[in-house]
């Protein structure tokens, strides 16, 4: 029997990260220079004050940053070797964008976003419209 001990966690996902550094480098980089596209793009927004006339750009501009923030987890989680993890907050950015889409047309969604409208999102087959 060997007393030996394997890697800790963190050793593992530095050595993990590692290896998918050394392997798909030009990927992380690539995906690297979106992510960062994307918050220059917020950083230019700047200030945005809500008002009638701007609700569905408001509902955008709260699913985009929530889809960003999932990205740069994800990108984080993909390194380590999370994979599962990663696609699951990868589907979520897909969840938000047809939440965008919907918040366009649809102002029951829209309310329901930015109004907290818990009833509404619990609807059975609601995105399947």
């Amino acid at each position: 029997m060997s007393t030996e001990k394997g890697p800790s966690a963190e050793e593992a996902e530095v050595q993990v990260k590692a290896t998918t550094v050394a392997k798909h480098g030009q990927e992380l980089a690539l995906v690297e220079k979106l992510l960062n596209a994307y918050l220059a793009g917020f950083n230019k927004l700047g200030k945005f004050t809500l008002s009638e006339n701007n609700e569905s750009e408001y509902a955008w501009l709260l699913l985009t940053t929530r889809s960003f923030n999932s990205l740069r987890c994800a990108f984080d989680l993909l390194k380590k070797g999370y994979y599962s993890q990663a696609i699951m907050l990868i589907r979520s950015v897909f969840e938000d964008w047809y939440t965008a889409k919907d918040c366009e047309t649809n102002s029951k969604t829209r309310n329901a976003l930015l109004r907290g409208d818990d009833d509404f999102w619990k609807q059975e087959g609601r995105m399947r419209k």
